[in-house]
């Protein structure tokens, strides 16, 4: 009988060391390092043997591989193995992370995963991530303090994040403190082997190891926490002086915005804070606009009733005239949703929740096809047994995206006396707010693009409370060849108090204005010449009386050998990168996209349902795939 201790380190490493011998002819022995621990005992007849060996004082040390073997002149060696365990249970992990966290701003204190106890055998102590757009978590790279803990086999374990400064996009990531289970111990590289390593065992050998377990069969103990981000930007318009408002996610925080700057700050325990009152702990009634894009993403209005326990209806109302409003949709106690509005029910989604603790009702509808028509004063209204209704208003707002400007710089002009002026054409959608649409143009000897003001500009109503601008301006013609090699580019300027991720400008990207010399000709023996400037679309044509430019027909570049418009021009059709699959909207809630040997087409859900995932539509808003990147779209507790 062997024994040979296991490193969890260095497997296999260790030296065999004998426990007992028993010999038919000769009384037992025993491993002089074991001589003062091992006590054996046997008991012998004419067919069997049963070997024991009872060992004192264990250490963690002992851990390991017993094998009892058994040897013959007339017949083949044959052994068994096992495991001597020497376990000790672990504790449990413990994560220590905030809540919730500021987009951008370095989270302080650092984010700690730990243990008191690894147990023996060690566990395994790991920090991850589950990403909202992933089901697989994530190994974070931390730093690893090990400490004792007064226990002869086992210790402490601290994995410290540092530096950690969080996106938007981690909204919703779950963080797992995870303390995994060692693996199991394969036996395999402690038996002793036949004398011919390639030889197999032989009939009649025994070995009750096991092959090694992969990690998902392990055990694990884990602690949770869902990381909530809230964006950098939400203090911005709010002034200088201090001001409270309403936490994004949890009724029972709020933020403090001191010169565009936020403190999460949190009520006493149990309260919801109000943001009319700024107080925690009342009895209040508001409603939340959640403002949204045209065609992008998610809009919604949320009826809140904080501390408010006798409520027996919950109703969302839109103004129609006057003082008067008209019913939207309401939810009873019961949690029973009542449509009055259809043709909002066909673009939205409701979700009602509630708890007791802290005392808190919220109607939600999530509007995923938003209208022009949908920007109005709303209002929550709660009915009560025996008290007057509670109200609380508010204005829903509709904005809309700026079209990239399509800037139009003419590639036909030519030196010369007679010419016609040249005209420099910018239009695009203004978006809601309307934006400015600007014309800049930088010549061939300034460092920077100034704005030009526009000769002619009309006006055009594009439905959907849109407007479409179209510009122009017109260089005279006798300062055509001064603006040569000019760099042109056309910016539409959101309008002031439009939401943050609709507040940089859109551009039509730089062009440029060449004028073809009036004697690029003199010397060719060509009629046709490629263009210097603009390829494959635009070729020269030298005449007896002039020289102009001309274009190649739809779909063919102009060959600079052939001297004619005979190569096919490289189109960009709508394809996939993946040959088969499902993808969603870039913008539209309730739209996707399908890949079918690599051609994209654009599918739409029925009324009343959003994209999930896979090609499926559903309508839970919390499956939705486009409420979990939509800021807002979290669930509060």
């Amino acid at each position: 009988m062997t024994h040979t201790p296991v490193s969890q380190s260095e497997p296999g490493a260790q030296q065999r060391t004998t426990l007992v011998t028993l010999e038919r002819t000769e009384p037992y022995s025993t491993a002089t390092v074991y001589s003062y621990r091992v006590r054996p005992t046997y008991d012998m007849t004419a067919t069997k043997i049963r070997l024991s060996a009872t060992i004192r004082d264990i250490a963690c040390a002992d851990y390991g591989v017993i094998e009892c073997s058994v040897e013959s002149r007339a017949y083949p060696r044959t052994s068994s193995v096992g495991v001597l365990s020497i376990t000790s249970p672990p504790s449990k992990p413990v994560l220590v992370a905030p809540l919730d966290v500021l987009e951008n701003r370095e989270v302080t204190p650092a984010i700690t995963c730990s243990t008191d106890d690894v147990g023996y055998p060690h566990w395994s102590l790991a920090l991850k991530a589950v990403l909202p757009s992933a089901e697989t978590p994530i190994l974070i790279p931390t730093e690893k303090r090990r400490f004792s803990n007064g226990k002869r086999c086992s210790h402490g374990e601290t994995l410290t994040l540092k530096g950690y400064l969080p996106v938007l996009a981690a909204n919703g990531t779950i963080l797992v403190c995870e303390l995994l289970s060692p693996k199991p111990v394969d036996l395999n590289p402690y038996r002793i082997h036949l004398e011919n390593p390639g030889q197999s065992d032989p009939v009649g050998s025994r070995s009750n190891s096991k092959p090694s377990e992969e990690p998902g069969d392990r055990d694990a103990l884990t602690d949770e926490q869902l990381l909530m981000v809230i964006r950098d930007t939400i203090c911005h318009n709010k002034g200088k002086k201090p001001s409270l408002i309403r936490h994004p996610y949890l009724c029972t925080r709020y933020i403090v915005c001191e010169e565009q700057i936020a403190t999460i700050m949190a009520c006493p325990p149990e309260q919801c804070f109000d943001p009319n009152s700024g107080n925690c702990g009342v009895e209040a009634v508001f409603l939340e606009p959640i403002h949204g894009t045209l065609g992008d993403g998610l809009a919604g209005l949320a009826c809140s009733v904080i501390h408010v326990r006798d409520w027996t209806r919950m109703r969302i109302r839109r103004h129609s005239w006057g003082a008067f409003y008209d019913d939207v949709v309401e939810v009873n106690s019961e949690g029973q949703v009542t449509w009055h509005d259809d043709s909002l029910r066909k673009r939205a989604l409701t979700d009602f929740r509630s708890s007791a603790s802290p005392q808190l009702a919220e109607l939600y509808v999530w509007i995923y096809e938003l209208e022009c028509g949908d920007e109005d004063s709303y209002k929550c209204e709660v009915d009560r047994e025996e008290e007057e209704s509670m109200t609380g208003g508010h204005l829903l707002k509709v904005y809309a995206r700026a079209s990239p400007p399509v800037l139009a710089v003419p590639t036909t002009a030519v030196e010369g006396q007679g010419r016609e002026p040249v005209e420099i054409k910018c239009e695009a959608t203004l978006g809601r707010p309307r934006g400015t649409l600007t014309l800049k143009r930088k010549l061939q000897r300034e460092d920077e693009f100034r704005p030009v003001a526009f000769s002619l500009t009309t006006m055009q109503d594009v439905g959907a409370c849109l407007i479409r601008q179209k510009s122009s301006f017109t260089i005279p013609k006798e300062e055509v060849f001064a603006h040569n090699s000019s760099q042109w580019v056309c910016e539409v300027r959101p309008s002031e108090g439009t939401l943050d991720y609709l507040s940089e400008a859109a551009s039509s990207g730089h062009q440029e204005l060449y004028i073809v010399p009036d004697d690029i000709c003199i010397g060719q023996f060509q009629e046709l010449l490629p263009h210097p400037v603009y390829g494959c679309k635009h070729f020269l044509h030298c005449g007896d009386a002039e020289t102009s430019v001309r274009t190649c027909r739809p779909g063919t570049c102009f060959n600079a050998i052939t001297h004619w418009c005979d190569i096919p021009a490289i189109g960009k059709p709508g394809q996939c990168e993946m040959t088969s699959g499902y993808l969603p909207h870039e913008t539209a809630c309730n739209k996707y996209i399908n890949c079918a040997g690599g051609e994209l087409t654009i599918e739409r859900c029925p009324d009343g349902a959003v994209y999930a995932s896979d090609g499926q539509c559903t309508t839970d808003i919390h499956e939705a795939f486009c409420s979990k990147q939509i800021y807002g779209a979290r669930s509060r507790s």
